[in-house]
């Protein structure tokens, strides 16, 4: 492998990262098991006698931030009991002060009272908050204010146009629900009433209502181009066992993509590992489709740079956003924000190496990676 740039090095650290998609973190006390469960998607990894330390995600945490806490070289357990001796608010200034983000956007709409709320996370990030909407919760609440399955219609409309006033974007979990084969074409109401209806009728009343009907979900998303003009990110690929896989290819979004292009919104995809290619590829062919590698990037490791790379064959260099999916732990912000940095860095270098990009043109893509691509798809 190349030798990377000094000029791309520098770049690379230096960026103050925009965070299109993330979490609040969790300012409890973890034990060892606790800490375990926030370093990986899957939820049975004790019954596989398996530990998370034991990837690629658990050897780039106690090589970064280990000696940040002065236990450099120590093994999971050791990290973690030095890390309980340490106020979890200083740990996350630590974590947020080497992350380098001057803007986070949240979606608040998973296990939100466990976690710091949007203020709190301003004061210990140092950066402002802004929320994103979660498409799928705010429609549970919804359904359980509703006495006529009819009446959802109207009173998610207007629900929605009020609140996605004080959000800068909005988020569907289709992939979780239903796959993310969406419709291009209006929902029937006859259609929708009866997905409501269902919904309803198997409603538990411990939980609630979960939205999980295909008709009922591409209303939503739907329903989101008419009345918020606000950006919609979707859940793409890698994620925890609820989804399938292969029903969360980005391909599939195809025909609500040509819609939401119709109507000049803004589709973002949000991880998109495995499909990076597929994702790039929808970003090249469709002015209004941008896209992230967050997740990944934290559980890759040092693989990183390959991923990007390979999502950089075709992708326009203005459509990448940085995130993190950062969630609960405050080192998942710093080590999304360090593999982003390593892979920037590397791709730069290669493009200088060959003599493909000059170092005004370095400068230039690392501010529209870092931050400008992430301004413009939400118009802050």
């Amino acid at each position: 492998m190349h030798q990377i740039n000094g000029l791309a090095r520098e770049l690379a650290t230096g960026m103050s990262l925009v965070d299109n998609h993330c979490h609040s973190i969790d300012l409890s006390v973890f034990d060892l098991e606790g800490f375990e469960d926030h370093l990986t998607e899957a939820p049975d990894r004790l019954s596989a006698a398996t530990t998370p330390f034991d990837s690629m995600a658990g050897l780039n945490l106690l090589n970064f931030c280990a000696p940040l806490i002065g236990v450099d070289g120590a093994g999971p357990e050791a990290y973690v009991n030095a890390r309980q001796k340490i106020a979890s608010d200083e740990l996350a200034r630590m974590h947020f002060g080497g992350a380098g983000v001057e803007l986070l956007l949240v979606d608040t709409g998973y296990k939100e009272s466990r976690l710091a709320t949007n203020d709190q996370l301003a004061e210990l990030s140092g950066a402002p908050v802004v929320p994103i909407l979660r498409l799928e919760t705010f429609a549970e609440g919804v359904l359980r204010e509703i006495s006529r399955p009819e009446d959802f219609a109207a009173q998610f409309g207007e629900a929605l146009r009020d609140a996605s006033i004080k959000h800068s974007g909005l988020k569907s979990i289709a992939a979780y629900r239903c796959g993310l084969a969406l419709r291009g074409e209006p929902v029937e109401m006859t259609e929708l009433s009866n997905a409501v209806a269902a919904t309803i009728e198997g409603n538990s009343m411990a939980e609630g209502p979960r939205i999980t009907a295909e008709p009922l979900i591409s209303y939503l998303v739907q329903t989101a181009l008419e009345v918020a003009d606000k950006p919609i990110q979707f859940h793409v690929g890698y994620g925890d066992p609820d989804l399938q896989l292969d029903r969360s290819n980005p391909a599939l979004l195809t025909p609500f993509i040509r819609m939401a292009n119709e109507r000049r919104r803004n589709i973002v995809l949000l991880h998109c590992y495995p499909y990076h290619r597929e994702a790039a590829y929808l970003a090249h062919s469709f002015p209004n489709v941008y896209f992230d590698l967050g997740l990944a990037i934290n559980f890759v490791g040092t693989f990183a740079s390959r991923i990007f790379s390979e999502a950089m064959e075709l992708a326009p260099f203005a459509k990448l956003l940085y995130s993190s999916d950062a969630y609960a732990l405050s080192e998942l912000h710093l080590l999304g924000s360090l593999g982003f940095r390593s892979a920037v860095a590397d791709f730069l270098s290669m493009l200088y190496d060959r003599r493909l990009a000059d170092e005004a043109y370095m400068v230039r893509l690392a501010s529209m990676f870092a931050k400008e691509n992430a301004l413009r798809a939400y118009r802050l």
